[in-house]
């Protein structure tokens, strides 16, 4: 079994003013790599993060959102190294500059 974290804070500094942040984890969901491998199999790599926005709300049915977020961590996968398979460590990082908007209607 596999369980992620998610946790959320929101405050409006000014009625036309919200700052988002949260922090995540994103725990693989593949199986840990054995040391000795005949096939490749899929990235063991658990992850956590976090992001922060601001939202300026223009009027009362449309939003501007900028903000980002990021994530990474570390863990294995599997390589050919010649015609052998071998566990080696794999390091992610991954940072997204986000721009959004809503309209209501």
């Amino acid at each position: 079994n596999i369980w992620n974290v998610n946790m959320g804070y929101e405050n409006y500094i000014y009625s036309w003013l919200a700052l988002r942040l949260g922090l995540f984890t994103n725990f693989s969901a593949h199986p840990k790599i054995a040391e000795e491998n005949t096939i490749r199999v899929g990235d063991h790599i658990d992850m956590w993060g976090y992001s922060v926005n601001v939202a300026m709300f223009t009027n009362e049915s449309s939003s501007i959102t900028l903000g980002g977020y990021f994530n990474g961590g570390s863990g294995h996968s599997t390589q050919q190294t010649g015609q052998k398979i071998v566990k080696v460590p794999k390091n992610v990082q991954n940072f997204s500059f986000l721009v959004g908007t809503s309209f209501k209607f």
